[in-house]
């Protein structure tokens, strides 16, 4: 997904336009049920998730029955922060809340470039 051409258009308002916006770094995220780790927070579940960068780069998780972690954005290479187990859906939402209301509204989508991928010289011909 994060290596997708993405795109942005001016944006329409009651006063005019604006410029289009750039389109915001992809959140990575998890949402599970239980995790197959034995220790979420133990050095090579942190390795494992801490080698994962780029397009691959994992930046919030939940293991409903296990703990929540969020990695911090300031700081990609120190260890994540975790949820006591008792909280994990709490703190995985409030996380992702925080982490999205920073980067506010979103880029519109350029609906054109939509249109432009698809064939229609195969389309079915509708009788009139």
């Amino acid at each position: 997904m994060r290596e997708l051409t993405r795109t942005s258009v001016n944006i329409a308002h009651a006063g005019g336009t604006y410029d289009p916006k750039p389109p915001i770094p992809i959140l990575g995220g998890l949402l599970t049920t239980r995790s197959g780790w034995a220790d979420l927070e133990g050095k090579a579940a942190v390795n494992a998730l801490l080698e994962l960068s780029d397009a691959r780069r994992v930046d919030i998780g939940c293991a409903l029955r296990g703990v929540s972690f969020n990695r911090i954005e300031d700081t990609p290479t120190s260890s994540p922060e975790y949820s006591e187990p008792d909280v994990t859906l709490m703190f995985f939402l409030i996380r992702l809340f925080g982490r999205l209301q920073k980067v506010g509204t979103v880029a519109a989508v350029d609906i054109d470039a939509y249109m432009n991928a698809l064939d229609l010289n195969d389309a079915p011909v509708m009788d009139s």
